[in-house]
């Protein structure tokens, strides 16, 4: 076991956050070429600046499976603690991997962060390019392929961060309390040394107890011969349920546009949203709320200032009307 553990320890390496963010740098950069391709019409660059795209964005989708799958190496290779080392050398490892790779991703993913403003951008200018060289269908056709790998690594990546948080914090939180109680403990045993257990300062008494008495060999032999005998009962079979449900708090740009389209015209657009998406968080619901600003829809706010609810949450705005795109 210890031997297999080693091996895939060495073979699963986490990428660092600095190469992600170096791909989101990049992708930022081609973002404005694309955009000035496309505006050109050139076809040449559009296809070249695309395929770059394409590539980063798988890169990004292979390192963050990767990345899961090296966590949960390393998170049970500290829980089968092979190498025996102390708790707080195992809290320290645990850390690391929490500090260094977990928390900085978090960024990655939350709606309310910038890298977010860049993938929306990306994914306008994928559907902005099929509409402008579909006259061209090979490369619409690249674009609405590119559109798809957009929206599958921003699934992906949400849904291994929440896997890889729900293998390292119960962890993290579990070997912490460990190394504190043990800090702790060591802490006291020193003051009792030294001064005495009075300088404790403890609102209890200490209790000390003694043993007396000792079970004879006799007995002893007589126990263990009636376990000899015992034949424990086969454990009970643990059922798990299996879903293939990736959790992703995400309401897709593509989708809400069709709805919109058919519901057209609305009198009362983030009331519409909180209906036909009750489920999505409020960072959801309010980052869907600017896409008919930033789409061409005619709008228009109302005079009146109106109180919305959202779970735990009131919300007071101009109800806004919705209309055909311009």
């Amino acid at each position: 076991m210890r031997k297999f553990l080693d091996f895939l320890l060495r073979k699963q390496q986490l990428t660092p956050v600095a190469v992600i963010r170096s791909y989101l740098e990049s992708l930022e950069q081609m973002s404005q070429d694309l955009d000035g391709a496309i505006d050109r019409k050139e076809t040449g660059s559009a296809l070249r600046i695309l395929d770059e795209c394409n590539d980063i964005i798988e890169r990004m989708r292979s390192d963050s499976a990767d990345n899961l799958e090296a966590i949960t190496v390393q998170t049970l290779a500290i829980k089968s603690n092979l190498e025996k080392k102390s708790v707080r050398e195992r809290y320290l490892i645990i850390n690391r991997i929490r500090e260094r790779y977990l928390v900085p991703l978090r960024e990655i993913i939350d709606i309310k962060m910038p890298i977010q403003n860049l993938i929306d951008q990306l994914h306008r200018l994928f559907k902005e390019g099929q509409r402008t060289f579909l006259a061209h269908g090979l490369l619409a056709e690249e674009f609405s392929r590119a559109s798809v790998r957009l929206l599958r690594l921003r699934k992906s990546v949400r849904f291994d961060f929440i896997e890889s948080g729900r293998e390292v914090e119960p962890l993290y939180r579990t070997l912490k309390r460990e190394s504190q109680i043990l800090k702790g403990a060591s802490r006291a045993l020193e003051i009792i040394d030294h001064k005495g257990v009075k300088n404790l300062d403890l609102d209890f008494p200490i209790t000390f107890m003694r043993m007396e008495g000792m079970l004879s060999d006799d007995l002893l032999e007589g126990y263990f011969h009636k376990l000899s005998g015992y034949t424990p009962a086969p454990p009970g079979v643990i059922q798990e349920s299996i879903s293939n449900e990736i959790p992703v708090d995400f309401i897709d740009p593509d989708q809400l546009r069709e709805k919109i389209i058919d519901a057209l015209p609305l009198e009362d657009w983030f009331a519409w949203l909180l209906e036909n998406y009750a489920d999505a968080s409020l960072e959801v619901l309010l980052h869907a709320y600017v896409h008919v600003l930033d789409n061409g829809y005619r709008v228009r706010f109302k005079d009146e200032p109106k109180k919305y609810r959202h779970r735990h949450y009131t919300i007071k705005s101009c109800p806004l009307t919705v209309e055909k795109q311009t």
